[in-house]
C-alpha cells in the first residue's frame, strides 16, 4: 500500500550558483500488508517555465479587467440571438443601463433587447444579422432606455465569434453612451437650421463674399431681389462691376481697411446698379466672415433705402424749392445771397419779377385759379433762362434772377425775352391759364462793394416806376383776356359770336333799352359765363344734365365768381348785379338768389333768352341743329317760368323773320 504527496520547491542550488526555480515532486509511502513503512519512492520535474506562464496569463487578465473596468462604455460578449443574451459585461454596465451585470447576464432579470428603445429595436436587430451573415463588423447608434427610464444615445460596434466549428455563434463588442454628443449635433442642427432659417427669410439682403476676389460664395433670395440679379448671374460677377462708380472707391477704401484690420466692420449708404440700368440705394455693413474651407471671407448686409433715399431727396428738395412752380424758394435765396456775395465774377446781374393781377385773379377766381398763374410764370422762367441762373420765387407774387456773369445789357435782353415768351403764350396749346403778365425791373454789380440786397432794391425800384402806370393796363389786359378765352370756349366762329351780337343789338331796339344800356348788354353778352373760367375743363365738356348734384353746385358758383371779377374791375362794375343774375328764372326758381320777375335787372333777363337759344342752336353738325321753328316753340314754353314773357315772345318774332 502506498500513500503520494504533491509539493513544490521553489528553490535548487544550479552549478555552484544560486538561481530561483520552481519544481513539482511527487512521492509515494510505501507500506506492507499489516500497514507498516517500508519505504518511499517519487520524482521531482521543473515546472518552472509552466509557472511563469500562468503567472504571465494572470497578469494579463488581470490588466484586461482593470482596462474594461475603465473603458467609458460597457465591453459586452453576447449569443447571436433575438434578446441579445449577454455571456459577458464589464462593470460599466450599471453606469450606462442603470442594471448591474449579473442582472443582465444569461437574462437573468432583463434581456439587452428589451433595453432598445422599440423605435431602434427592429431596425438594429435587422442589420445587426446582417452584419453576422456577412462576418463583417457592425456599427450602430440607437437609443436604449435605462431601468430609471431615462432615454440614453449610444454607439454599439461588434464583431462575430466563430466557434470551435466555425460558426457564428457569438459576438463581441463594445457599448459607447453618446447622448451628450448627440444633443450637442442636435442643437448644431438646429442652430444651422435657425441660421438658414435667418440667413433665407431675412427682411435684408445677406451674402458671404470673397474679400480678395469680390465674387459671391452664397446670397439669400432678399439680396438678389435687392440688385436685381440671379445668384447664377452674381456668381461670376466681382460686386465692383455692379457698384455705382460714385461710391466705389469709399467702399474699396473700407474694405482694404478691413482686410489690414483696421476696423472691425464699416457700413455705409451705396449704389447698385440694376442690369436695366436703374439704381437702388442701399445702406450696407460689412463684417469679416470665418470659413473652415474659404479664407478671407466677408459678410455683407443690405438693405434696401431706395424710398427713404427717395423721401430725404424730397424733403431736402423742398426745403429748397417752391413747391408750387418748382423754383428755388426764399430759403435757398438767402444762402444763394451770400454766395454772389461773396463772388468776384463781374459784372453780375438781378432781375425781379411781379405777377401782374394775382389779387385780382385769385379775388375773382379763386386761388387755384391764382396757383395755376404761379405755375406758368414759373415754366416761362425756366423756359428763358441759362441753366446756371438761379431762379427763386421769394414772395406771393415776386421772382427773382440771379445772373452770374451778365451785364446790364444781358439782363435787359433777358427781360425783354421774358415779356416776349409771356406775349406769346396766349398761342400755346399746352397753357393752363387764360392769362399771363409780369412786370420786371433789374439792376446790376460792376463792382465787389454792392451787394445783393443792394441789387434787389434797385431792381424793385424799376419794377414799380414800370408797374404803378400800367395798373389800369393790367385790368384792361385781363379783361381782354377773359373776353378771348370766353371766345374760344363758346363760339366756334367769329361769325358765331357776330350772329349773336346782331340779334341782341335787334332785340334792345325792338325792346326800346337807351344807348348806354345796349353797350352794357355787348359786354354783358360777351363776360356774363366769365366765371367758369374757374371751373375745371372736365366739368365744362360734360352736359349739364349730367351732372351730379355735387357737380350742380360746383357748376352754379360761376354767376358769383363772374360777380366778384366785375366789381373787381371799374369797368365792369355797372354789369356786376346782371352777371350775377344771368341765371335766375321768372317764376323765381333760378339761382343764385332765386329773384323773380322784375326783380331781375332786364339785362339778365335777356341774356337769359340769348343764352338758351345760342345753345339750341349749338350743334355738332348741320343735320343736328333744329329749324328755327322747333326752337322758337321750345322758347315759347319757358315764357312765364323760366324767361320774360314779353322779351321772349319778341325774341321769337324776330328769329322767325
Amino acid at each position: 500500500m502506498s500513500e503520494s504527496k504533491d509539493f513544490e520547491n521553489p528553490s535548487v542550488r544550479k552549478q555552484g550558483s544560486m538561481k530561483t526555480r520552481t519544481v513539482q515532486s511527487i512521492g509515494y509511502i510505501l507500506v506492507d500488508a499489516n500497514g507498516k513503512l517500508v519505504g518511499t519512492t517519487g520524482f521531482s520535474r521543473d515546472i518552472n517555465d509552466r509557472k511563469e506562464m500562468a503567472r504571465a496569463l494572470e497578469e494579463s487578465e488581470r490588466s484586461k479587467a482593470v482596462l474594461i473596468s475603465n473603458l467609458p462604455g460597457v465591453a459586452y460578449r453576447c449569443k447571436n440571438d433575438k434578446n441579445w443574451t449577454m455571456t459577458f459585461l464589464s462593470d460599466g454596465c450599471y453606469e450606462l443601463t442603470g442594471y448591474y451585470p449579473e442582472e443582465l447576464l444569461n437574462n437573468n432579470l432583463v434581456s439587452y433587447n428589451e433595453l432598445i428603445h422599440p423605435d431602434f429595436r427592429d431596425v438594429v436587430y435587422d442589420q445587426w444579422g446582417n452584419d453576422i451573415k456577412a462576418n463583417r463588423k457592425s456599427d450602430d447608434e440607437y437609443v436604449i432606455v435605462t431601468k430609471s427610464g431615462e432615454e440614453k444615445w449610444v454607439w454599439e460596434q461588434s464583431v462575430p465569434v466563430p466557434d470551435k466549428d466555425g460558426n457564428l455563434t457569438e459576438s463581441e463588442g463594445f457599448i459607447l453612451d453618446i447622448t451628450a454628443n448627440k444633443k450637442i449635433l442636435t442643437a448644431l442642427d438646429a442652430s444651422e437650421d435657425r441660421f438658414r432659417t435667418i440667413f433665407e427669410k431675412a427682411p435684408i439682403g445677406i451674402g458671404i463674399f470673397n474679400t480678395n476676389t469680390g465674387i459671391m460664395h452664397q446670397i439669400n433670395q432678399k439680396f438678389s431681389e435687392i440688385v436685381g440679379r440671379t445668384p447664377e448671374e452674381l456668381s461670376s460677377l466681382d460686386w465692383n462691376s455692379y457698384s455705382h462708380p460714385a461710391e466705389l472707391q469709399e467702399n474699396i477704401d473700407k474694405l482694404n481697411q478691413l482686410k489690414k484690420k483696421k476696423n472691425s466692420s464699416f457700413s455705409m449708404n451705396k449704389r447698385y446698379i440694376k442690369p436695366d440700368g436703374s439704381i437702388v440705394w442701399v445702406n450696407m455693413m460689412i463684417v469679416p466672415f470665418k470659413s473652415e474651407t474659404i479664407s478671407d471671407m466677408h459678410l455683407c448686409m443690405i438693405e434696401d433705402i431706395t424710398e427713404k433715399k427717395q423721401k430725404e431727396d424730397e424733403i431736402i428738395y423742398l426745403s429748397f424749392h417752391d413747391s408750387l412752380t418748382g423754383l428755388y424758394n426764399r430759403t435757398f435765396f438767402e444762402e444763394e445771397k451770400r454766395r454772389f456775395d461773396a463772388s468776384r465774377r463781374l459784372p453780375m446781374s438781378l432781375i425781379m419779377g411781379d405777377v401782374n393781377g394775382l389779387k385780382l385773379i385769385n379775388d375773382s377766381f379763386g386761388h387755384g385759379a391764382g396757383d395755376n398763374l404761379l405755375r406758368e410764370i414759373g415754366r416761362i422762367l425756366k423756359e428763358t433762362c441759362r441753366a446756371e441762373d438761379v431762379l427763386a420765387r421769394i414772395g406771393g407774387d415776386e421772382f427773382v434772377i440771379l445772373l452770374s456773369g451778365t451785364g446790364e445789357a444781358g439782363a435787359e435782353r433777358l427781360c425783354q425775352r421774358i415779356y416776349k415768351a409771356c406775349r406769346n403764350y396766349e398761342k400755346r396749346t399746352d397753357k393752363h391759364t387764360f392769362y399771363l403778365s409780369l412786370s420786371l425791373g433789374y439792376a446790376t454789380k460792376n463792382v465787389n462793394d454792392v451787394s445783393v440786397d443792394d441789387l434787389l432794391r434797385d431792381a424793385e425800384h424799376m419794377l414799380y416806376r414800370k408797374k404803378n402806370p400800367e395798373r389800369k393796363k393790367v385790368r384792361t389786359t385781363i379783361l381782354q383776356a377773359i373776353k378771348k378765352q370766353l371766345m374760344a370756349q363758346n363760339f366756334a366762329s367769329p361769325q358765331d359770336y357776330q350772329a349773336l351780337v346782331t340779334h341782341a343789338e335787334e332785340l334792345s331796339e325792338k325792346l326800346g333799352l337807351p344807348t348806354e344800356q345796349m353797350k352794357q348788354l355787348h359786354l354783358l353778352l360777351e363776360t356774363h359765363d366769365m366765371g367758369e373760367l374757374s371751373l375745371d375743363k372736365k366739368l365744362l365738356s360734360k352736359d349739364v344734365a349730367d351732372y351730379s348734384a355735387e357737380e350742380l353746385d360746383e357748376y352754379r358758383k360761376h354767376a358769383e365768381t363772374g360777380y366778384r371779377v366785375a366789381l373787381a374791375v371799374p369797368e365792369m362794375n355797372d354789369i356786376a348785379s346782371e352777371i350775377l343774375a344771368h341765371h335766375e328764372n321768372w317764376d323765381g326758381t333760378g339761382y343764385p338768389r332765386g329773384l323773380k320777375g322784375h326783380e331781375i335787372p332786364i339785362l339778365s333777363r335777356i341774356i337769359r333768352v340769348i343764352d338758351d337759344y345760342d345753345d339750341l342752336t349749338r350743334k355738332e353738325t348741320v343735320e343736328d341743329k333744329p329749324n328755327q321753328a322747333v326752337i322758337a316753340a321750345t322758347l315759347l314754353t319757358g315764357a312765364g317760368t323760366l324767361y320774360d314773357p314779353t322779351i321772349v315772345e319778341e325774341f321769337v318774332d324776330l328769329i322767325k323773320r
